[in-house]
């Protein structure tokens, strides 16, 4: 149980730390609108991912019993974890360019982490299958996985946009790149335990 309310919480802080979509809609909320409306946005992803969670996990669930689709999973979670941590390792800088910002800050954030395709990629390829391995070592190592990455991918979004409110424009991104970097070689170490757990269900 403890080792996936770890991955989880390692899996939440790089989501919620790596540049994208949503985190350049944190900064730019949270300098033009104040502290609440990035908050605002920060909490999208509560009520954008639960239904992917769900309809990936009945259609993965009818699944659960065949190691094959699971070991095919893991791989692909491996190397798509390996992805993100080379990503994250390899950035140089963090090019944010604010927008002009929309009254209904919730509403922006939830549109736009709705039509971002990584949400998808990680659920369907890592999360959802974690979420299912975990299950069947106990129902509550699943609602710690879940739990332990929401926890941090709303927390580190929440930190990034009081950061953001206090420093404003003159926001520093070297911490960022520092702390990417240090999940970009956190998620290479998870990619090579999804890669070996894989082999080992193929085989």
């Amino acid at each position: 149980m403890i080792s996936y309310i770890v991955a989880g919480l390692m899996l939440g802080l790089s989501a919620g730390f790596s540049p994208g979509p949503l985190f350049a809609l944190v900064i730019n909320e949270s300098l033009q609108r104040g502290l609440k409306a990035g908050l605002w946005v920060a909490f999208a992803p509560l009520f954008t991912d639960l239904p992917i969670i769900f309809f990936s996990t009945w259609i993965l669930s009818r699944f659960s019993h065949q190691q094959s689709v699971l070991g095919f999973l893991s791989l692909a979670g491996g190397l798509y974890v390996a992805y993100l941590g080379l990503s994250s390792i390899r950035l140089q800088k963090f090019d944010i360019q604010p927008e002009t910002a929309h009254h209904h800050s919730a509403f922006r954030g939830i549109v736009v982490n709705a039509t971002n395709p990584h949400p998808y990629l990680f659920w369907i390829a890592l999360g959802v299958p974690t979420v299912i391995k975990a299950y069947q070592a106990g129902p509550m190592a699943a609602v710690g996985f879940i739990g332990g990455f929401y926890l941090c991918l709303i927390g580190a979004k929440a930190l990034i946009a009081i950061l953001a409110f206090q420093g404003r424009r003159r926001l520093s991104s070297e911490w960022l790149l520092i702390i990417n970097r240090i999940m970009g070689v956190l998620l290479l170490g998870f990619s090579i335990w999804l890669v070996a757990d894989g082999i080992q269900r193929l085989s």
